[in-house]
């Protein structure tokens, strides 16, 4: 490093070490799919991808000498404190494993391989290729504007996934034909023999000045890396990605398959993608349009509502324009709320006989979109609904051009067996989401998002709209029809009128109660509550009442989530939450648990001065509580 340079050391890796996100394979696969998907020569085509895990012929020490594709690199990987623990990297005498992501159908890595931002920065407005700087040469900005993905950061997951913090590009390129060859290597700040270095090292040939590198372009290095490690590519465009030593969680093909299953189904689904698996000892695996439905049932079997989802996201790709129920067009310059969402009696029918009749139903639905300086345009999403026999409340799932939105909305759940899955096709709906999307692309960010405040007029309440519009249709699709139908009833409770004991009507006693003199009657005594029920942010807290001139002996205290009808205790369902169980925790004083089991607390009380404390429900869902203190009375609230 040129002395006087700041020290900084790469936090990009953050972005991706959230335990929220994923592991890491499902991180590799987000971001090497996100970027083929972006770079497709047709945006509207198929991408294929080949995943394989090799063994080279090499050792690593072979691969270490001069003129190897690691020469120069021991000396930094074994320097203290450059963020690589010394155990943990691979001995000299291992046989050398790798990774390969090689994608075709793809653009390749166009752009002038010497370009450099110092002097001429890229004018916004430009339609020339500069992707060669950006996967290289840049961090945190994407030369992306209206790919799936912008951040600029997701190329990063490669050296994140090699226990030497190292990876290779072989590309070769739509615009002019050439094949290139870099490498890169990210470690922290180090030093070696006195010498500072900075945090980012390059595989390639150095300028003049010893610093500024550019790829490897003969057919020596290019054929010689090749043979190394196996690469399938011939003159096809795209890119080939190779990490070596990857971590031991990259060396089995299930993880790397589920991953696929889990985020990018509906693109796999849709024609635009196709991925296979390769690694030594395993059998290859391939998941496109025609094989998915049968790789998900033989990867996914503990994820019953997954498989379904994927099932109605097939169906809602083969159906006819016929078969999709629109909304009426919204008012433009009226701000975007779920609440004003309008369906007319006739097609609300519709919608419940479609959905009776094959599970299934799609409706369309109509949003405003507003640029800051544009006029308000009207934009539309997609959402597959189907009710299944499954008692679990899931999330609507989102996706967004391709993308598996996973966190769009994960707080809010449906029904209990309802799963819907939301649609974003349209790009202009598609570009004012991406940009409220963090690096990671796994939610929206309705606020503190300044791309969104700067470029949208009121984007977050649109944000707000999509989340919210799967429960507010599905509530008005389920909501129970009120009116008596007696014709219907007739069929499930008729009794024949001569197998009642009576048919005789009971006749009420018209003889004339006494009068009661109110001065000899004494009026009862106010009921004062032995306890009293407050609701808390995720639960509710049962104690003794001040005002109460009796202390209950016993008591017993009953939860359940509300539901759209019946008695919501009886209905009570042990897959949302069990007292006994986590994320449930009780906290109590002046008591002793006598039982605590499903959904039922039995207390005695020992001390006037009790305090039962439960939390850990879900804040987003009614609760209700039903405290009934022994032999002293009932008193039952709802919170």
């Amino acid at each position: 490093m040129a002395k006087g340079e700041d020290s900084v050391n790469p936090i990009q890796g953050e972005f991706f070490a959230s335990e929220e996100i994923g592991d890491l394979s499902e991180i590799l696969i987000r971001e090497a799919i996100q970027n083929s998907l972006d770079a497709r020569i047709d945006k509207n085509g198929l991408a294929e991808l080949t995943i394989s895990y090799k063994r080279s012929r090499f050792k690593y020490a072979e691969l270490l000498e001069e003129d190897g594709f690691f020469s120069g690199l021991i000396k930094h990987l074994k320097a203290k404190n450059n963020g690589l623990r010394l155990e943990k990297l691979p001995d000299t005498s291992e046989i050398v494993d790798y990774l390969v992501i090689e994608d075709f159908g793809t653009l390749g890595l166009n752009g002038d391989p010497e370009y450099d931002d110092d002097e001429n920065p890229i004018p916004e407005d430009t339609n020339e290729f500069y992707d060669f700087f950006f996967f290289w040469r840049n961090i945190g900005r994407s030369g992306k504007k209206d790919g799936l993905g912008s951040w600029g950061l997701g190329k990063h997951v490669f050296p994140a996934a090699s226990r030497i913090n190292t990876y290779f590009g072989l590309t070769c390129r739509s615009e002019d034909g050439r094949k290139l060859l870099m490498g890169k290597s990210i470690l922290k700040i180090h030093h070696h023999d006195g010498q500072k270095y900075a945090p980012y090292g390059y595989f390639g040939q150095t300028k003049e000045d010893g610093f500024f590198c550019t790829p490897f372009d003969t057919p020596q290095r290019l054929n010689a890396f090749t043979d190394c490690f196996n690469i399938c590519r011939n003159d096809e465009p795209g890119l080939s990605v190779v990490i070596p030593f990857p971590k031991i969680e990259l060396k089995e093909p299930k993880p790397l398959v589920e991953s696929v299953l889990r985020d990018y189904f509906y693109p796999v689904i849709r024609g635009r993608l196709k991925v296979t698996v390769r690694f030594d000892d395993f059998e290859n695996i391939t998941l496109s349009s025609e094989t998915i439905k049968s790789v998900a049932q033989e990867y996914l079997t503990d994820d019953e509502m997954l498989l379904k989802t994927i099932d109605l996201a097939i169906w809602s790709s083969s159906i006819g324009e016929k078969q999709i129920h629109a909304l009426d067009a919204p008012d433009l310059y009226k701000i975007p709320a779920s609440s004003d969402i309008s369906i007319p009696d006739s097609l609300l029918s519709d919608i419940r006989q479609a959905l009776q009749q094959s599970g299934r139903v799609l409706v369309r639905v109509p949003v405003r979109v507003k640029t800051k300086d544009g006029v308000p345009e009207r934009g539309e999403f997609d959402i597959c609904f189907t009710q299944t026999d499954i008692s679990k409340c899931i999330p609507a799932k989102y996706i967004r051009q391709g993308i598996d939105v996973k966190n769009a909305n994960n707080h809010k759940k449906l029904d209990a067996g309802c799963i819907a899955l939301v649609e974003v096709h349209d790009p202009l709906l598609g570009k004012l989401l991406r940009i409220s999307e963090p690096p990671a692309h796994d939610r929206w960010e309705q606020r503190n998002n300044e791309d969104l405040l700067e470029s949208y007029d009121r984007g977050g309440k649109t944000i707000g709209f999509v989340k919210n519009a799967p429960h507010e249709i599905w509530r008005r699709i389920s909501r129970k029809n009120l009116e008596k139908n007696r014709e219907l009833l007739r069929d499930i409770f008729h009794l024949d009128i001569n197998d009642l004991e009576s048919g005789k009507k009971k006749v009420p006693d018209k003889k004339k109660k006494p009068d009661i003199d109110p001065q000899r009657f004494d009026p009862p005594t106010p009921k004062t509550r032995m306890v009293r029920t407050y609701k808390t942010e995720s639960g509710f807290t049962v104690c003794n009442d001040t005002n109460a001139t009796h202390v209950p002996k016993a008591i017993k205290i009953s939860a359940a989530y509300r539901v759209p009808a019946g008695n919501h205790l009886q209905k009570y369902n042990p897959l949302d939450f069990r007292l006994n169980c986590d994320p449930i925790e009780i906290d109590n004083s002046g008591v002793e648990i006598v039982s605590c089991s499903e959904n039922i607390l039995a207390l005695n009380v020992i001390n006037p001065e009790f305090e039962i404390k439960v939390t850990g429900f879900d804040a987003n869902r009614d609760l209700v509580v039903q405290v009934v203190a022994e032999k002293e009375g009932d008193d039952d609230q709802e919170v």
